[in-house]
């Protein structure tokens, strides 16, 4: 069986500040869209209410400050081996290279958890 070519960010943990709820909220880098760059953060991963959203980390690390940019990574990182049954392990095309995506999970624009950089 091939290697997988992960990018060095699946599997960290990282914050992401929703102004609209004035908090910060947890989250886990799970999959990588090379088409635009963007990176999956996946919310309350193997829990009833896991949610995702698309985001462009690589911009939001150029601006360098997490107050404007809304995202910090954390030096914590986890095994999504341990969350083979979840939405987003199975659904992440880095962790499952042989599997298309299906479109109907991708979060819509302007949801909640779709929210980019302005």
């Amino acid at each position: 069986q091939a290697a997988i070519n992960v990018p060095p960010l699946i599997g960290y943990k990282v914050q992401r500040y929703w102004p609209g709820e004035g908090e910060w909220c947890e989250g886990i880098v799970t999959d990588y869209r090379e088409r635009d760059g963007l990176y999956c953060i996946t919310y309350n991963l193997g829990k009833k209410d896991e949610s995702m959203e698309y985001f462009d980390i690589a911009r939001a690390e150029a601006i360098g400050d997490a107050q404007r940019s809304y995202y910090q990574q954390t030096p914590d990182k986890i095994d999504l081996r341990r969350y083979t049954s979840t939405r987003a392990y199975q659904n992440s095309v880095v962790l499952n290279p042989n599997k298309s995506r299906r479109k109907s999970l991708e979060p819509k624009s302007g949801s909640k958890r779709a929210m980019s950089l302005s």
